[in-house]
C-alpha cells in the first residue's frame, strides 16, 4: 500500500492484523473498505479520529 501512496493510520493497521490474526475470510472486503475510507479522507482533506482527539485535547492540563 506505501507504493500506492497510501499511509494508513494506527488504528486501520491495527484493525488489520487482528483481523488478520483471527482467519477472517472477510480481510479482502475490510481492506477495501479501508482503501476506500483513507480515499475518501484524503480527497476531502478530513481529519482523521485521532488528529481530532489531539486537536480538541491541546492546551488542556
Amino acid at each position: 500500500m506505501s507504493r500506492m501512496g497510501i499511509e494508513f493510520e494506527d488504528e486501520i493497521l491495527e484493525l488489520l492484523l487482528l483481523n488478520s490474526l483471527s482467519g477472517s475470510s472477510q480481510i479482502q472486503s475490510l481492506m477495501g473498505s479501508v482503501l476506500n475510507e483513507e480515499k475518501r479522507r484524503k480527497a476531502q482533506g478530513s481529519l482523521s479520529w485521532f488528529e481530532v482527539l489531539v486537536t480538541k485535547n491541546r492546551g488542556r492540563s
